[in-house]
């Protein structure tokens, strides 16, 4: 089964437009998922996940009582790079858990690297090389490979840029000191709040995850309702992008049993 997560409704709404013999499930008496078919492939849809908290803690259950084989998070995200604008669509080459600067200095760990974990978690290349192809199907050949820094950093961002730099003395120097981090992390550097978590809990359980959203602003900045009705209207190339890569990857899966059987 593939999961599909997203914090709104919105996020998940086309993704359930298109699932058919649909069931709900209620998880652990909180959170209402949907389960059905895509493409032939077995999906199972929930929404409002807001934290990186939250989504290990709800992904991890999920992953183990369900027999989960990939995680895609989609929804918003918002920049930290200038190169970014929005409506752009980016994919998780990576992704930071944001909110653990308070374990910076344990066992020589970077900033957002949680100790026993590798400061990145990697998205997988061959699931990155699909979407982009899937993404030029559907005439949407832009879609950028970023770093996600996930979680509660909007507030003290620039701690956590001078933080990353291991910088003691502020301000003057801020501006140099944040254009060099983010370009030492990745010619594109996004935050949103919930994908620390999805990468986290798939790495715990060692499946794939995927991180497709849709830049929104830059980071801090207020989104307006122009801004919020010209990334819905991403959404649906997105969807159909994704649409895609499951049919992709349940033909990949197809193909390999029955190569399976050919050499038996």
């Amino acid at each position: 089964m593939f999961l599909i997560v997203g914090t709104s409704h919105d996020d998940i709404l086309f993704y359930e437009s298109s699932l058919k013999n649909k069931r709900e499930e209620i998880i652990l008496n909180r959170y209402t998922a949907l389960i059905g078919t895509i493409n032939n492939q077995e999906v199972m849809l929930i929404h409002d996940i807001y934290t990186s908290y939250i989504a290990s803690s709800i992904l991890s259950y999920i992953i183990d009582k369900y027999f989960i084989l990939l995680v895609i998070c989609v929804g918003r995200c918002q920049a930290f790079t200038d190169n970014l604008k929005v409506g752009q669509v980016v994919i998780s080459k990576n992704t930071i858990f944001g909110d653990v600067d308070q374990v910076g200095a344990v066992k020589g760990n970077h900033l957002g690297q949680i100790p026993g974990f590798d400061r990145f978690i990697q998205s997988d290349i061959l699931l990155l090389q699909t979407m982009h192809n899937v993404f030029e199907r559907v005439g949407l050949d832009t879609a950028k490979d970023a770093t996600f820094i996930s979680g509660s950093i909007l507030r003290n961002k620039q701690q956590f840029i001078l933080n990353l730099a291991n910088e003691k003395e502020t301000a003057k120097r801020y501006d140099e000191i944040e254009k060099k981090e983010l370009t030492r992390l990745s010619n594109y550097v996004v935050t949103d709040s919930e994908s620390g978590g999805v990468a986290l809990a798939s790495s715990l359980f060692g499946i794939s995850y995927i991180t497709v959203k849709v830049v929104e602003g830059k980071a801090g900045d207020e989104v307006n309702l122009d801004t919020y009705l010209r990334v819905l209207k991403q959404y649906s190339y997105v969807g159909k992008a994704i649409l895609s890569f499951i049919g992709e990857l349940s033909r990949n899966d197809v193909e390999r049993m029955e190569d399976l059987v050919d050499e038996k």
